[in-house]
């Protein structure tokens, strides 16, 4: 069964997302950069000069096991950086083509 995972997060932590991704072994992914949103933590990120921060989102499908190791580091990476914002949702995936 496969599992879809979107993250979002704060720009700022894209090395330390992209290192726990390879930590895994993913290497599938789509990535969105400058992408605008508010948080309830974190506040706006719009890309503009009243509020300059911005965020990307990953959206990977992934076999059931890799879930759990996945999430597990995402957190910890949340518990570090609290006002940052990161945020991990789960969807089900039926793969098309």
């Amino acid at each position: 069964m496969t599992t879809g995972l979107i993250i979002a997060y704060y720009e700022a932590l894209d090395e330390e997302v992209m290192e726990l991704l390879g930590k895994h072994n993913i290497k599938s992914y789509t990535k969105w950069t400058k992408v605008e949103g508010c948080g309830e933590a974190s506040g706006p990120h719009m890309l503009n000069t009243v509020w300059p921060k911005g965020n990307n989102v990953l959206f990977c499908v992934l076999e059931e096991s890799y879930i759990a190791p996945l999430v597990d580091g995402f957190s910890k990476i949340r518990q570090e950086h609290l006002s940052e914002g990161l945020k991990v949702f789960q969807i089900p995936v039926d793969i098309l083509t």
